[in-house]
């Protein structure tokens, strides 16, 4: 017999796993130009924006993982 299944949650984690992938580019592309732009870090300006860069990059992480979480729990692949 087919396994019944909430329509809202069924939404969410669709949801959920398209904002999992955009996360994971956004901190991708973060990550790239951290890289290109620790060359240039002697000037202050460019150390003002890998500044921000990290901390806009430590703040996308963290709601990366509370994503995959909850994509995790609602799964039934939780440890």
């Amino acid at each position: 017999m087919a396994e019944v299944r909430d329509l809202k949650k069924h939404k969410d984690d669709k949801r959920n796993k398209k904002i999992v992938e955009d996360l994971e580019q956004s901190v991708k592309i973060m990550n790239l130009s951290l890289q290109g732009l620790s060359h240039f870090s002697k000037y202050r300006p460019v150390m003002e924006a890998i500044s921000t860069l990290q901390s806009s990059k430590t703040l996308l992480e963290i709601h990366l993982n509370k994503y995959k979480r909850s994509l995790e729990d609602k799964n039934g692949t939780k440890n």
